[in-house]
Parts: C-alpha cells; structure tokens; sequence
C-alpha cells in the first residue's frame, strides 16, 4: 500500500474532492458521485478506503507538517520552537493562537473529509452487487476504524465538534450542530469495536500498513484510557501482549530509519513514500525541519531543555546513556551522530542551537536528493505505547507490582536500568508522565500533548506541567482555555450552529 495504488488514489480525488469546496463537508451537487457510474466493483471500493487513508498524510508533504504536527505536537512540554518564519505556529506554541489560525481550519477539514470518505465508503461498498460478505465486512471496518481515528483527534483536540455518521444528503446535513462529547466518544467506542471484531490480524506484503485488528485493539484501548475507564482498557491491551505477535525492535533507531516499518514494533503508521509518479508526492519535510542549518535543515523545532536534562539521567546500569536517549537527539557527546554525521565534526560550524531532535533524520529514502521529500514512515502506534499504556492502566488500578516489569521491557531494550520493584502507585504514575513516557516518544507526532490532555480529566494542570517544565511562554497558557483549541473561525461563519469553544 505504500508504494503503490496512486492512480487510484487520483481517479478517486478527480470524481470526489473536486466537489468539495471550503466549507463543512460542502458538496455541490453536480460533483456528487454517481452511483451508476461509480460503487461498481472491488476497485472502485478500494478507491474510496485509499481516499479515506489519504487524510492521515494530508495536503501533501507541507500540509503535513504544518498543520497537522505543528497543531500536535507544539503546545507541549516536549517542543521548543523559537523560529519566527512560520508565526501561525510560534502562536500555537506560544499560546497567543486565535480561532483564524491556519493550522486549525486546515486540520479540521483534513480530518472532516477523511470522516466524509470513511462514510461514503460505508454507505455504498455494501451494495456492491460483485463484493463478497468479507470484503463487504472488511471495507467496511476499515473505514470505521479511520473515521474512530479521525474522530479521536477531533474530539481531543475541539471538544465541541459535529457527530456525522452518513453521507449529507441536504444543507441541514452539511451543516450540522455540534454533538456532546459523550455522543462522539460513544461512536468512537463502536467504530473500533468494529474494526477489532472484524479487521484481519495481518496483511499480505502488498497491503502491509492497512489497518489490521490489532491497531484498532490498541486505539479502542486507547479511547478507554482517556475515559478513564481503566478495567476496559487493560483488557484490550493485555490480548494485544498475549495474542498480537508484537516485540520492541532490538535496535530503538530502527523505528525511525526506515528499516523496522510496519513491523515487529509497528501497530499503525502514516505511509509515506519519497516515489513520485507524475508529480504525486506522498513524503514528509520532517528531515529539514529538524535538522542543523549546516546539514541543510530549518531547525524548526528542538527538544525542551528540561526533556534533555531528564534524558542525560536515563542511563544503563553502568552509567552510560541509554540507546534511546542516543536515538533521539544530536547533541555534543563524543558518540553522538546524525544522518552518519559527527557532532563533533560540525560543533564549530553550529549557530546559538546546539541540540536537536534526529528521529526521522535519515536520508536514505528521500526523492531526487531533496531531503524534503523524505519517504519514511511516520509511526502513530508502536508496541512500545501498548506496554506503557498497559502498566498505566495496571498502576491506576492499583497493580504497581505487575505494572513496573512491563516498563522495564521498554527500558531494557534501550539499555536503560530497571525500575525499582519498590515503587508505590504514586511514584510509578509520575515516572511514566514525567520520564518513562517522555523520553520514549519524544518529538513523536500526536503522543504528547493527548498524554497530557486525558490526564488532565484526573484534574492534572497542564498549565502546571507546563510551568514546571520552563515551556517558553507558559504563562500566556489560560486554563479553561487552551487546553482546546478554538472551533476555526472559517467553519463559525460559515456553520451558524456551530457555538464556540470557551474564552475564544
């Protein structure tokens, strides 16, 4: 699936997206599909789920980035953005974002027409006459397990945000009001039962990095863990451990250098591909944006100074610095390299920066020798955050004893030294929010900041969190505010039942 199936992807967009136009889910209706010309066969089933996988890459490699990693990843307690070219995103990190921000109105609609697809696809492929019952079953879960995923991150991310489970079929359709946060989780719970229950466990090499049971067992978990609903929760990831074939890659770097994707490690990943058949780009800027200026990056973004801090402790038993700690950033240490560059051979061509993030900063996938179009996969799940996840759940439960060996199964394969088998709950809870979970997934996408926003429902400050850790600009961050981002002010004027979100 990564490396194929553009043409469909563009037949697709051509019968589809050429219809939609800025608006909430707005179709004209010339546009619409016809469904005497289209919904026929297999292929054109497999058009529509592709269509509906393509919002996790969006607009393109740009699209990507800015919208979707910056509105993710930048108000957290990981990120360090001090660059002023892109002030839509110094906003975000800096708390002074305003409900016209670009990045808001352009992840809304990326994820809107993913729903919209997702829905389309579940609407039609059952009266596909040639389709099988299992293919049928099978298009069909996967669109719900993406339209959970899209949901998921809508409902984290605004809260307050329409519940559209059909095709619209009117104006009142398109613009519908906004659903209660129950009413979307509720459907959030459903759709990923539904994968669970249906999705096959494993695909052939052609279609490795479609949804499979298990990605959607790890998100149904998932969705429990912000309900605090921790009995659920333990119960799917404790199959996926027993049952899912899953084990942490020897080598922590592997995840991120292309060699380990959709994988033994690999639950879910954004697909990406440095291919380029006619123009079509399915790659990522990650590489620039986080590399030194004198190895051709941007430096966007680096790690937060008290994250480096709490990884120079993160050592093996004998003191040295776990592989982990290694894997994830450049920084003036005798072993440390980025892309097989030295640190110590470009230390005295560096600017005012002198640490940075090197996940993902590897050029041997990339198109035409432009690093900005890196093909590497981007991970949304690894088996990593099923453990950690796990012995959340156990500790929260009060099982702090069979919690912490599965913590130290993520640390030992780093080489970090074991957890204490002493700890208490409390001491456990904050190790995991505080380290084990940070150092792990730093600069990750989508990971921090949905940490902190289901822990904030156990009446955890984000704004404390924030403080304590030095993020630059804390202080601007409001609570009962900004823990939400603002409905975009694009879809307010054009929805006028759209309410906003509060203090906005």
């Amino acid at each position: 699936m990564k490396l194929t199936n553009y043409l469909l992807l563009l037949t697709f967009s051509l019968l589809l997206l050429a219809g939609c136009d800025d608006g909430f889910l707005v179709q004209t209706n010339g546009n619409e599909l016809n469904k005497e010309l289209f919904w026929k066969d297999k292929t054109d089933a497999k058009k529509g789920i592709i269509a509906t996988y393509s919002q996790l890459q969006a607009d393109g490699r740009w699209g990507w980035f800015e919208n979707h990693y910056i509105a993710q990843n930048y108000r957290s307690d990981l990120i360090r953005a001090t660059r002023k070219d892109l002030p839509f995103a110094q906003k975000i990190a800096g708390f002074t974002f305003t409900s016209d921000n670009k990045a808001f109105s352009d992840l809304w609609e990326d994820y809107y027409n993913g729903i919209f697809y997702a829905n389309q696809v579940i609407e039609n492929v059952p009266q596909i006459p040639e389709l099988s019952n299992s293919d049928k079953e099978q298009f069909v879960a996967e669109a719900k397990f993406l339209r959970g995923y899209y949901y998921l991150n809508l409902v984290t991310l605004f809260k307050n945000i329409p519940l559209v489970t059909s095709v619209p079929q009117n104006s009142d359709d398109y613009y519908a009001e906004q659903a209660s946060p129950e009413k979307v989780w509720d459907q959030i719970i459903a759709d990923f039962k539904v994968a669970k229950n249906t999705l096959p466990a494993s695909y052939s090499v052609e279609d490795k990095g479609r949804a499979t049971k298990w990605a959607a067992q790890g998100y149904l978990g998932k969705a429990y863990m912000f309900l605090h609903d921790f009995d659920k929760a333990d119960d799917e990831f404790k199959n996926i451990i027993d049952n899912g074939g899953f084990s942490l890659l020897s080598n922590f770097t592997d995840n991120f250098n292309g060699s380990g994707e959709n994988g033994a490690e690999s639950l879910f990943e954004i697909q990406h591909s440095s291919k380029r058949p006619n123009g079509f780009t399915e790659s990522t800027p990650l590489y620039n944006e986080q590399a030194p200026g004198i190895m051709g990056g941007w430096e966007e973004f680096f790690p937060a100074d008290w994250l480096f801090n709490r990884m120079m402790e993160d050592t093996t038993a004998s003191g040295e610095l776990s592989d982990r700690v290694m894997g994830t950033v450049f920084f003036d240490h005798p072993n440390s390299t980025a892309d097989g560059i030295a640190y110590a051979d470009i230390k005295s061509d560096l600017g005012s920066e002198k640490r940075f993030y090197k996940k993902y900063l590897y050029s041997n996938d990339i198109s035409d020798g432009n690093t900005t179009r890196s093909g590497m996969n981007v991970h949304l799940m690894r088996y990593a955050d099923i453990l950690l996840l796990y012995a959340e759940a156990l500790n929260e439960l009060g099982q702090t004893g069979q919690a912490i060996p599965y913590v130290n199964q993520v640390r030992q394969r780093s080489g970090s030294a074991d957890l204490s088998s002493s700890m208490s709950q409390s001491q456990l809870r904050n190790h995991l929010r505080h380290v084990e979970r940070p150092v792990e997934f730093a600069m990750e996408f989508g990971i921090r900041w949905f940490d902190l926003a289901r822990w904030k429902k156990g009446n955890l400050s984000i704004k404390s969190i924030l403080t304590n850790h030095g993020k630059p600009d804390a202080a601007n961050f409001e609570e009962g505010k900004h823990e939400l981002y603002p409905i975009p002010l694009s879809e307010i004027n054009k929805n006028a039942k759209l309410e906003q979100n509060s203090g906005y």
